[in-house]
């Protein structure tokens, strides 16, 4: 048995506002992989910096950045333990 802690980060989104960017989806990407790591063993936890950010919203330039703040997914990936890390 593997057992190595995995965290997969769907990171903050970053575009002009009617882009069409900050529609709201699942990470079914990250959801695929984590299946099969979670099939081999592997304890996998899927960050959402988006979903869990919404209230976030920052402005750069013509660009707007919605999702956790740098230092709330640092704090999140120390909080993990993970020994493994994808984005």
């Amino acid at each position: 048995m593997v057992d190595k802690k995995v965290l997969l980060i769907s990171p903050p989104r970053t575009a002009t506002w009617n882009s069409g960017v900050f529609s709201v989806c699942e990470p079914l990407g990250l959801a695929y992989l984590a299946a099969v790591l979670e099939k081999n063993g592997f304890n996998v936890e899927i960050l959402d910096c988006f979903i869990l950010g919404q209230e976030n919203k920052k402005t750069i330039g013509n660009f707007t950045r919605i999702g956790l703040a740098d230092d709330e997914i640092k704090t999140a990936i120390l909080k993990s333990g993970a020994e493994i890390i994808g984005i």
